[in-house]
C-alpha cells in the first residue's frame, strides 16, 4: 500500500513538473491553409555570370615593365593594369619630330621661293599686256612658278606624312600602357614583370562586380510559356540560401542540340555577397494549372530533418489551443506563399506565421487572427 502511494505521489509530480514546464500559453499569429489553382513551376539551375567579362590584350607587343594589379583586387575605370617598354617608340617619335621639324624648315623656303616664282612671273604677265615682255622670259617665268608650287607640295605632303607619323608613335606610346575599360575585379594575371607580350596578347583577365545575370537551363518544352508569362520567377542563390523575386528575364531562342534546352537570363542586383560562378536554382512557370496547398511563406521553418510547420490543434475542453508540428515538402514559392506538399495539411486547418520560433511540439499556445495585435503585445496583457 505505500509502495502505491509513493508512485502514485511520483507520477503526480511528474504531471505538475510537465505542466510547470510548458509554461503559459504563447500568443501566436496564425494564418489559413489554402487550397487553390496555381500555375505549375519547375525547377531547374544555372550560375551567376558577370555581364562582362574579358581578358585584357595588348596593343602593342614588348616586354612587360610594370604590373600594377593582382588576382582579386578592385580596380576603377581607367586604372593602370600594366605597362609595357616604351623606349624604342619613344626614339622613333623623337627622330620622327626632328624629320618633321627639318621638312618645316623646307617647307617654309620652298613657299617663299614659290611665292617669289609667282611674283616675277606676276611682273611678266603685266609686261607683256603691254608689249614690253620677251616671251621666252614669260614661258621661263610659268615654267619656274609651276616648279617652285609643286616642290611646295611636295614638302607639304612630306611634311604631312611625318606629322601622322609622329601622331601614330604617340598612340603607340599611349598604348603600351594597359587600363582597365570598366570598372570590375581582377580574377586571372597571364603575364608577369619582364615576360614579352605579343600583340593581342592577353594581360589580365577582368569582371564586372557590379551586373550580374544568372543563367538558367531550361528544357525547351517551357520556352513558349516563358516567352508569354509575366509571372516573377523564384531564384534561389545556394550559396546564401537567400530566396529573391523578379521579373526582369528574358529568353535566348536558340534550342541546344544535345540538351534539347534554352537558356533564360535573369537580372540580379549586386549586394556585394554574389560572384560569378555561384549556383543558382529556380522554379519557372510551366503554363499549365493543377490544385495546390499554399501557406504563408513566414509559416515556413527548417531544421535539420527539413521544412516544418506548425499546425494549430485545439486543446481538451477548457485547455489551449497546441501546436503541432508538421513536416512539409516545399515545391516553389510564389509571392508571399510556398507551394507545399504535406500529409495531413487541409484546407480549413491553420499554421502559425509569427512567434513560431519559440515553440516546440505540443506547445500550448493562444492564435490570433491575421490584422490582430501583436503576439507580443499580447503576451504582456
Amino acid at each position: 500500500m505505500a509502495r502505491l502511494t509513493t508512485l502514485a505521489c511520483l507520477c503526480f509530480l511528474s504531471a505538475s513538473t510537465v505542466l510547470h514546464a510548458q509554461g503559459p500559453p504563447s500568443p501566436v499569429r496564425v494564418a489559413d491553409v489554402r487550397v487553390e489553382p496555381v500555375q505549375v513551376r519547375r525547377k531547374v539551375t544555372g550560375e551567376i555570370r558577370a555581364v562582362r567579362r574579358a581578358r585584357i590584350a595588348a596593343e602593342e607587343p614588348g616586354w612587360v615593365s610594370e604590373l600594377a594589379v593582382r588576382p582579386g583586387q578592385a580596380v576603377e575605370q581607367g586604372a593602370l593594369l600594366a605597362r609595357l617598354d616604351s623606349r624604342k617608340l619613344e626614339l622613333e617619335l623623337m627622330n620622327a619630330e626632328a624629320e618633321s621639324l627639318r621638312v618645316s624648315v623646307v617647307l617654309t623656303e620652298r613657299k617663299n621661293a614659290s611665292e617669289r616664282a609667282q611674283a616675277d612671273l606676276a611682273a611678266l604677265l603685266s609686261l607683256s599686256e603691254r608689249g614690253a615682255a620677251n616671251p621666252k622670259e614669260l614661258r621661263d617665268a610659268e615654267f619656274d612658278a609651276r616648279a617652285a608650287s609643286a616642290r611646295e607640295q611636295q614638302a607639304e605632303h612630306e611634311h604631312g606624312a611625318l606629322e601622322a607619323r609622329a601622331e601614330l608613335l604617340r598612340a603607340r606610346i599611349e598604348d603600351t600602357v594597359i587600363r582597365a575599360p570598366w570598372a570590375g575585379r581582377v580574377v586571372a594575371k597571364h603575364t608577369e614583370v619582364g615576360q614579352w607580350v605579343t600583340l593581342g596578347g592577353d594581360v589580365v583577365e577582368l569582371v564586372s562586380m557590379t551586373e550580374l545575370e544568372a543563367w538558367l537551363v531550361v528544357p525547351q518544352q517551357q520556352f513558349g510559356a516563358l516567352e508569354q508569362s509575366v509571372a516573377k520567377i523564384e531564384l534561389r542563390i545556394d550559396a546564401t540560401e537567400e530566396t529573391v523575386f523578379t521579373k526582369d528575364y528574358r529568353s535566348v531562342p536558340l534550342i541546344d542540340p544535345r540538351g534539347r534546352s534554352f537558356d533564360l537570363v535573369a537580372d540580379l542586383v549586386q549586394d556585394g555577397r554574389l560572384a560569378a560562378g555561384m549556383s543558382v536554382t529556380a522554379w519557372v512557370p510551366t503554363g499549365a494549372e493543377k490544385e495546390s496547398t499554399l501557406v504563408p511563406r513566414s509559416a515556413i521553418l527548417r531544421g535539420e530533418t527539413g521544412s516544418y510547420v506548425y499546425v494549430v490543434t485545439p486543446g481538451a475542453e477548457g485547455a489551449p489551443a497546441m501546436a503541432m508540428m508538421m513536416p512539409v515538402v516545399v515545391t516553389y514559392s510564389i509571392g508571399d506563399d510556398a507551394v507545399v506538399l504535406a500529409h495531413g495539411l487541409a484546407l480549413g486547418m491553420q499554421v502559425v506565421t509569427e512567434g513560431k520560433e519559440r515553440l516546440y511540439p505540443m506547445a500550448p499556445i493562444i492564435p490570433l487572427p491575421a490584422g490582430a495585435g501583436a503576439p507580443d503585445e499580447a503576451a504582456g496583457q
